[in-house]
Parts: structure tokens; C-alpha cells; sequence
């Protein structure tokens, strides 16, 4: 009996210290995302702008919509990604931008893109 009280308290210790340990890593990993994700929106609007103030806004619509196209192309092709709240909110921005702006939609995202429901109103 006392050799299965010692193994439960074990386990017992072993499950919290594992939570603890888990806990810490998920937390620094977080904050770790956080800042890389702060940092490069930060570094992508400095940028931006840079291009906008010294009127190098043409190029900077011709970089938006290569990525608009590959992006929406990955997400098409990604599950984990399409399936997902922040994806299906993407999707919508995505296909707002081309019928907002009556730019073309390429040839390689319309198929997907035309199944995206926008919101009413959306355009205004």
C-alpha cells in the first residue's frame, strides 16, 4: 500500500511540475510570437509609408497585390489556414479589395475567391 501511495504522489508531483514546465515554455513562446508579430506590422507600415511620402505609392499597389494573389493562393491551398476565423476574415478583405476597386481578380485565386461571400455594404 505504501509503495502505491508513493507512486500516486509521484505521478501526482510529476503532472504539475509538467504543467508548470509546459506553461512557462507556452507563455515565452507566446510572447516571443507576439513581439516578432508587433515588430514586423511596426516595420511594415514604416515602410509603407516611407514608399507613400516619397511617392512611390504605384509600386508599393503592384507589391500589395502580388502578395494579396500569393497569399490568397497559400491560403487556398493550406487547410489549417482556410478553415480558420482570422482566414475566413482575410478572404473577405481580400475579395472586398478586387470588387471595391474593380481590379481584375488573376486567374489563379477567382475560382476561390468567387465562392467567398462579402458583406453587404461592403464596398462602402
Amino acid at each position: 500500500m505504501k509503495k502505491v501511495l508513493l507512486c500516486v504522489l509521484f505521478l501526482v508531483i510529476g503532472l504539475v511540475a509538467g504543467s508548470v514546465i509546459t506553461g512557462y515554455i507556452a507563455r515565452d513562446m507566446h510572447k516571443k510570437w507576439a513581439v516578432m508579430f508587433y515588430a514586423g506590422q511596426l516595420g511594415s507600415a514604416a515602410n509603407d509609408a516611407l514608399l507613400i511620402k516619397t511617392g512611390e505609392s504605384a509600386f508599393l499597389l503592384k507589391t500589395h497585390e502580388r502578395t494579396i494573389r500569393s497569399m490568397v493562393a497559400e491560403l487556398q491551398e493550406n487547410e489549417n489556414l482556410r478553415n480558420s476565423i482570422v482566414g475566413d476574415a482575410s478572404l473577405k478583405a481580400a475579395k472586398r479589395f478586387y470588387v471595391c476597386t474593380n481590379t481584375p481578380i488573376p486567374e489563379e485565386i477567382d475560382g476561390f475567391l468567387q465562392k467567398v461571400e462579402m458583406f453587404e455594404n461592403a464596398c462602402e
